[in-house]
């Protein structure tokens, strides 16, 4: 896997769906958006809001992906964090995408030029191919393992 050209079609109409919801919601509210998380299993799509701070959201995604066994999920939030828990913020959404039938998430970013009075939110360009996350946390439980696979051609903080 090494891009968004891997990521399935169904995966991606989920993604869209989850970037208009979140584009919708900064444009109602000024306040930082507070990470959500797209459940899709096959009877039901439920979207969840995190509670508590970003890093604990994060935690709390594997396991709900663990609980709830979806088919889908996406997370979303406006921050990310380094491996040293330095907190980076920019005008980019950043995704989580899970498929249960591959064994690494696909992180991705979606740059966005903030509202003004005269104009709301909109994303600016396509979405930009982070890199990968494994699996493996999720199914053993173990925090210490998550690491994410960075392209060797882009750092991983330019989101445009």
């Amino acid at each position: 896997m090494n891009g968004l050209q891997d990521v399935s079609n169904e995966l991606m109409n989920h993604f869209s769906f989850m970037l208009k919801y979140v584009v919708g919601l900064r444009n109602n509210s000024a306040a930082p958006l507070e990470p959500r998380l797209l459940l899709v299993t096959a009877s039901q799509q439920t979207v969840l809001d995190a509670e508590g701070n970003t890093i604990a959201a994060d935690e709390w995604f594997d396991q709900c992906i663990r609980e709830n066994n979806p088919r889908y999920a996406i997370y979303v939030k406006d921050a990310l964090y380094t491996g040293d828990n330095k907190q980076i913020q920019g005008e980019a959404f950043v995704f989580v995408m899970y498929d249960q039938v591959t064994d690494k998430r696909f992180i991705v970013a979606q740059p966005y030029v903030a509202a003004t009075a005269l104009q709301p939110l909109h994303e600016v360009g396509t979405p930009v191919w982070i890199g990968l996350l494994s699996n493996e946390p999720l199914y053993t439980g173990n925090p210490a393992l998550p690491r994410v696979i960075l392209p060797r051609n882009k750092p991983w903080w330019k989101f445009r």
